[in-house]
């Protein structure tokens, strides 16, 4: 069995969401996206047994999640249930990703803080060698 990842989407996926899936593939991990405010992937996923070995989704798309309320919240509770391995990613000072943070952490994480700077970004690439160095060990 190869590992494989399911990254949730909650509307559609944003280039954030297909960044991670490259990296993801990059790494040898086959994964899918599963796409939650479509009825027929709600209930396939509901209906299903399936452990889902990997979940993957952004703070964002999950604080949509969340606040959909066509989407039970103790759906969202079983998904988690049955993944061993749950990734949260691109948590901000947003209160969508506030509310995130404190679902996935049942309320031990009540805030966020960002950088005083939006401009905090670094790139591994060949032409900063020290950052390569870093990143390759």
């Amino acid at each position: 069995m190869f590992p494989q990842a399911t990254i949730l989407l909650y509307k559609e996926e944003t280039p954030e969401d297909l960044h991670l899936a490259r990296l993801t593939e990059f790494w040898g991990v086959q994964w899918r996206m599963v796409r939650l405010d479509l009825a027929n992937e709600l209930d396939k996923i509901l209906s299903g047994r399936e452990i889902l070995p990997c979940l993957m989704v952004s703070a964002g798309s999950l604080g949509a999640i969340l606040q959909d309320r066509t989407i039970p919240p103790e759906f969202v509770g079983r998904l988690f249930e049955r993944s061993p391995f749950v990734f949260v990613w691109g948590v901000t000072s947003g209160e969508r990703e506030i509310l995130a943070a404190r679902h996935v952490t049942d309320g031990l994480v009540s805030t966020v803080c960002g950088f005083d700077r939006s401009d905090h970004q670094y790139h591994v690439s060949s032409l900063k060698p020290e950052m390569t160095i870093s990143a390759s060990i």
